[in-house]
Parts: C-alpha cells; sequence; structure tokens
C-alpha cells in the first residue's frame, strides 16, 4: 500500500491544517473512490468465468449409407462435432469431463484425468442419433496468477463462450470403417461432413452422411 508523506505541523498552532493533512493521508490508505484493493485482479478473474448457455441445438446425424459408420461421442471425453462461424476455424463444444477456468479457479488439483481413452460408437444403415449442443465453445486462455492462489504454476484453460446469432456450421466427425484386431477398435476411413444451419435453431439441424 502506498504512503503518503505527511509533514509535521503542531497541532496546537495549526488544527486547520493538521487536519486536512490528516484528512488526505486517510483518503490515500483507503484507495480513493472506486479504488485500491484487488478490485482489479477480481474482474479479471470473473472475466475467465463460463458464459451462460443461450439455448440448446439439437444435431440429429443420420446414415444414408447401406453400411454403418462410427462416431466418437459420450459427452463426457468426446464430441463428434465442432462448430465454426464463417471462416473461423471450428471449435470445440464443451465437455462435462473437462474442467474449464472457473474450476481451476474453485479447485486446487489437476481435475479429471480419465479420459484418456475412446469407444466408437456404431451407427446403422438408415439409423439416426441425436447429438445435443448448448450453444457454446471452448476458447483458451493462459489462467493469471492472481486468479488462483493455491497453484505454483498457473495452468492453461479454457473458457466457455457463448456463440451470437447467425449462420454457423457444424463440423461433424465420422468413420467408414473401424479395425479391432490389437485388442481395441480404431477408426478407418476418416471423414468430416459439414452443415450450415442458423443459430438460434427453430428445430433439429438434419445432417445426412450419403
Amino acid at each position: 500500500m502506498a504512503r503518503n508523506m505527511v509533514m509535521y505541523v503542531p497541532v496546537k498552532n495549526h488544527p486547520v491544517v493538521w487536519l486536512s493533512f490528516l484528512g488526505i493521508a486517510l483518503l490515500g490508505c483507503s484507495g480513493g473512490e472506486g479504488g485500491g484493493g484487488d478490485g482489479g485482479a477480481s474482474s479479471q478473474c470473473d472475466a475467465l468465468r463460463d458464459e451462460a448457455s443461450p439455448g440448446n441445438v439439437v444435431f440429429k446425424l443420420t446414415n444414408k449409407r447401406a453400411t454403418p459408420i462410427y462416431y466418437d461421442d459420450n459427452g463426457e471425453c468426446s464430441r463428434a462435432f465442432r462448430v465454426s462461424e464463417g471462416d473461423a476455424m471450428p471449435q470445440s463444444p464443451g465437455l462435462t469431463g473437462w474442467p474449464t477456468c472457473g474450476w481451476y479457479m474453485d479447485n486446487d488439483d489437476q481435475g479429471p484425468l480419465d479420459c484418456l481413452s475412446s469407444e466408437l460408437k456404431t451407427l446403422g444403415p438408415n439409423e439416426s442419433v441425436e447429438l445435443t449442443w448448448d450453444g457454446r465453445v471452448l476458447e483458451h486462455h493462459d489462467l493469471p496468477a492472481e486468479c488462483q492462489d493455491s497453484r505454483e504454476f498457473p495452468p492453461a484453460c479454457d473458457k466457455l463462450v457463448a456463440l451470437d446469432a447467425g449462420t454457423l456450421t457444424a463440423h461433424v466427425t465420422f468413420w467408414g470403417d473401424q479395425d479391432c484386431t490389437n485388442g481395441m477398435c480404431v477408426g478407418i476411413d476418416h471423414a468430416i461432413k459439414q452443415q450450415t444451419f442458423s443459430f438460434p435453431a427453430a428445430g433439429a439441424v438434419d445432417i445426412a452422411v450419403e
């Protein structure tokens, strides 16, 4: 805290001047109007917390092929889609098993570490699956030290950001086949299906794989 230098003035002879200096000193210690304290750090940290969902969108993925396709979407550790605005790079949706910046500010450990493997799901011919998106994507940040007191090394983290209304594109990842010869199944014949849609969406967004 900054210290104000106060000139010594005898109280007996100069009471008005002394009170004036005392008032200045107290004002400096209190930080003055709207200042001081950790308000700046608090504002900076609050800005890294997740934004509210603007509403859900349902992507209805339908396999129009005569053979199965495979996708990875369990909601906790993986999603089968990403979303983009205009010509921007596709961005990932949130995952329930992936902590965001707000979680790191409120906790002192590294979070879940069980998202180390994936399990492909099968979508048979003429079958459909509905994948729900909450209208937010992950935005990467470095978490300032001021926002977490208990960590020696500030982590990189993600913030959930709500996308604005407009025309968006869903990018759905799938595989045309899988190889299960080594004790676990791995997707092969990788492909991405793109589908533009209006956001917010009035109903389900149909995405057909042909």
